[in-house]
């Protein structure tokens, strides 16, 4: 998982190494055809899954990448988020991954969330509420 990404030379590299890549871009880079985003690399393949869109309007484009992998009959679900700066603004997008996680659908039981969620301090907070829902 990389995030922040703002060349495709990565991408390039990655994929020459033999790696499945994913890519969701949140906003342009500083040069000319460059970009910032997400990217999930794995040795499995990967069924790319539509983007969840976790922007909070006045503040940076966030997305989370989704993505499956199946290994021996089995589905995982793989997410990467990159939560936003404000304390206010993560709880946001964590009650959209929430309502992502809990939304009747085609999503397989085993789901494994990875990114950086930007939070510093031990206790309350963002991550209690990941953990409470994601670990089994």
């Amino acid at each position: 998982m990389l995030t922040d990404l703002h060349d495709d030379l990565l991408i390039r590299w990655a994929q020459a190494a033999g790696y499945a890549t994913h890519f969701v871009t949140t906003r342009a880079g500083p040069l000319p055809g460059s970009y910032f985003g997400n990217m999930l690399l794995s040795r499995l393949p990967l069924a790319e899954q539509p983007a969840l869109d976790l922007s909070v309007p006045g503040r940076e484009r966030r997305q989370l990448l989704c993505a499956e992998v199946t290994h021996q009959s089995q589905r995982l679900a793989i997410w990467v988020a990159h939560l936003g700066l404000k304390r206010w603004e993560r709880r946001y997008q964590v009650e959209r991954i929430h309502a992502y996680a809990h939304r009747a659908g085609d999503h397989p039981t085993h789901r494994l969330l990875i990114g950086d969620f930007n939070e510093w301090w031990p206790g309350p907070g963002t991550l209690r509420s990941l953990h409470q829902s994601f670990r089994r």
